[in-house]
């Protein structure tokens, strides 16, 4: 029957029981919180959708405003003595090499976007313009110590240590990446214009400057900002927070800093440090065949071998290995130009590619799919470095983008104090009203609710 459920039971005689079906479960209730709480979320009027883990931020920290940095956020239930990238362990993750593994549970997101800094009693996370879709990185950190060519040790020994970037510092990686990456994945995790990437990447990259202590960190001056660990417990994926060295500020100060890290992974960099598996599944799982369309991908080698095939040296390039690749162009997407939309087929698709007519039949040509994670041509020497002027704004809206999330970053433009006391109040009325929206609802939601003490209706 409709809207019945039966459960059976025994084995040569079966006994049955009916039931109906409840109007709603714990799975459509979890589902259906989980949606409201998705619809109403307050990170999503700070961050975009797309970045990874901003789901958990609302659960676990709140929003605010600070002067200088615009709306951030701030983590709460935090134990004494919490650092960013403090709580968590260092893994070799390839093509990006050493990645930052966090312990806490709303730590994806401002681990691996946006910039930390810290005012007043606290850390605050400021996740950067609202773009459409934020730039992944391993870890936004700055070396201190293991700086490549530089026999630099602590007091206590070999080790390692790092800081957070601030919002406005640029990140330049140590893993092999293009030029417009470079660009990029710093545009959408933090204020910073195109011109001041490419001054501090010439300054490191291009001069060979790998040595950046020209350059002022605000979180290298924090006190507890930086963290030292020793390189046994950096390199074999030790929890960080149990073997933290205290560094004396002044030998802190006289260390070297770098944007990359002089560590050489080992296996248990990429395995962890738990036990292995000794257990493996049964043959008849492991060579059962498949039907695939395409031929997949050769499986990549052992970790023993890649580092063979480096010399020995998988996370030091060689000083005439530049960290931009070079690669030719992608092939772009062909742009049909302006054609007539087409009527559904019988099954109700409608297709967007350019056709060719014949035989009074529409046929659809083949698409060319552009290949992802290939970068844009690089510029020639004679070229000028990006500016965000009109003529920047002008290339932008004529390249020819892929995909709908793939879209350009507006230009960063600088605010004066009465911009910022604007933003502000705009910030302290948006929440106004929305606590107060809040509050109606509820209110309407509780007077709508039929009391217990009222006499039911007649009939």
């Amino acid at each position: 029957m409709a809207d019945q459920h039966a459960s059976f039971t025994g084995g040569d005689q079966l006994s049955y029981d009916l039931g109906q079906i409840p109007a709603q479960d714990g799975l459509d209730t979890w589902a259906f919180n989980h949606d409201q709480a998705e619809e109403g979320s307050d990170s999503a009027n700070y961050v975009s959708r797309e970045m990874t883990g901003c789901e958990d931020l609302d659960q676990y920290g709140d929003w605010s405003y600070v002067a200088g940095y615009g709306t951030v956020w701030r983590p709460r239930a935090l134990v004494v003595g919490w650092a960013p990238y403090r709580f968590g362990h260092w893994v070799w993750v390839g093509p990006w090499g050493w990645t930052w593994v966090e312990n806490e549970p709303w730590g994806f997101a401002p681990f691996h976007y946006g910039r930390w800094a810290y005012a007043g009693t606290g850390w605050f996370w400021a996740p950067g313009p609202s773009v459409v879709r934020p730039i992944y990185a391993p870890a936004l950190v700055a070396w201190v110590g293991g700086r490549p060519g530089v026999n630099f040790a602590f007091s206590f020994g070999a080790g390692v240590g790092w800081f957070p970037l601030a919002p406005g510092e640029v990140f330049i990686p140590g893993y092999r990446v293009s030029r417009t990456y470079v660009n990029r994945v710093n545009v959408t995790n933090t204020n910073v214009t195109v011109t001041r990437v490419t001054n501090v990447y010439n300054t490191v990259v291009t001069n060979r400057t790998t040595n950046v202590n020209n350059i002022t960190y605000a979180n290298r001056n924090v006190g507890g900002g930086v963290t030292v660990v020793s390189r046994e417990t950096f390199v074999n994926a030790r929890p960080v927070a149990g073997n933290v060295v205290s560094v004396p500020a002044r030998e802190l100060a006289a260390a070297p800093v770098s944007h990359t890290v002089a560590v050489e992974p080992a296996r248990s960099s990429v395995i962890g440090v738990g036990r292995q598996v000794a257990t493996r599944p049964p043959a008849t799982v492991t060579s059962r065949p498949v039907v695939a369309l395409r031929t997949p991908a050769p499986m990549p080698g052992s970790f023993e071998l890649r580092q063979a095939q480096a010399g020995g040296h998988l996370n030091q390039p060689s000083t005439s290995q530049s960290l931009v690749r070079q690669e030719a162009p992608g092939r772009p997407v062909p742009n049909p130009g302006t054609r007539q939309p087409q009527a559904p087929d019988a099954d109700g698709f409608r297709s967007f590619g350019p056709t060719n007519a014949g035989n009074n039949q529409t046929k659809t040509a083949p698409r060319v799919w552009e290949e992802q994670g290939t970068p844009e041509p690089e510029r020639t020497a004679t070229e000028q470095p990006e500016t965000h002027g009109a003529q920047s704004s002008q290339r932008q809206s004529a390249q020819q983008w892929s995909h709908p999330l793939a879209k350009p970053v507006a230009p960063v433009q600088p605010r004066n104090q009465q911009q910022q006391r604007e933003e502000e109040q705009k910030f302290s009325s948006w929440h106004q009203q929305k606590d107060a929206s809040t509050a109606q609802r509820q209110q309407s939601s509780h007077s709508a609710s039929p009391s217990h003490a009222s006499p039911p209706p007649k009939k």
